[in-house]
C-alpha cells in the first residue's frame, strides 16, 4: 500500500484490546460493538480499532507487520463520528451510522441463521455463521470472498463460476 492509502486507513474503527490475556473473537446476537470496542482473534493475531475524524471497520495485524490493513468494511463510506455500531441479526452483520440505524454496510446473507455470531478467525477472516451448526468452517458469509489489498493464507484468489 502506498503511504497514503496507509494514511487514510490507518484510523479503523469500532473495536482497542480488552487485555492481553483475554481474547474476545465472537459478537452475539444482542450484542453491539461501538466506537473504541475491539474484537481479537484467538491467537491475538488480528484485531479492529482506531481513532481519527474518519471511522472504519476493518481488521489489521496487531503483531505481525504493526498496522498492516488485511481488510475494511466500510472504505468507500467511512463514518464522520464516532456514534457508529456493529451488530448482527439472523441475517448479516450489520454497520450502522448512527443510533437511528442508517446502514452503512451489511453482509447481505440470503439465509436465516438461528443463533447467529460474528467471528474473527486465527486466519484473519471475519464470518458470519450459526454458532450451533457444522463448526466454525461452516459459514454463511466471509471477508475473504471480498479481499483489501493485502492476500492472507487461506485465501482464494479468482473467480467463483457458480456464484459469480
Amino acid at each position: 500500500m502506498a503511504c497514503t492509502t496507509l494514511n487514510i486507513f490507518s484510523t479503523i474503527l469500532l473495536l482497542s484490546i480488552l487485555t492481553n490475556s483475554y481474547a474476545l473473537d465472537v459478537l452475539r446476537r444482542n450484542k453491539t460493538i461501538r466506537d473504541g470496542d475491539t474484537i481479537v482473534s484467538g491467537n491475538n493475531e488480528f484485531f479492529t480499532s482506531g481513532s481519527s475524524t474518519n471511522r472504519y471497520v476493518g481488521i489489521w495485524f496487531k503483531k505481525k507487520s504493526y498496522g498492516t490493513i488485511v481488510w475494511v468494511a466500510n472504505r468507500n463510506t467511512p463514518l464522520n463520528n464516532t456514534s457508529g455500531m456493529l451488530r448482527i441479526d439472523n441475517k448479516a452483520i450489520i454497520l450502522f451510522a448512527n443510533a437511528t440505524n442508517t446502514t452503512i454496510r451489511s453482509s447481505n446473507s440470503s439465509t436465516f441463521v438461528n443463533n447467529p455470531v460474528a467471528q474473527l478467525l486465527d486466519t484473519g477472516n471475519l464470518v458470519f455463521r450459526d454458532d450451533q451448526e457444522g463448526g466454525p468452517d461452516n459459514f454463511v458469509w466471509q471477508s475473504f470472498d471480498y479481499p483489501g489489498d493485502t492476500m492472507l493464507p487461506g485465501m482464494k484468489f479468482g473467480k467463483d463460476l457458480v456464484t459469480g
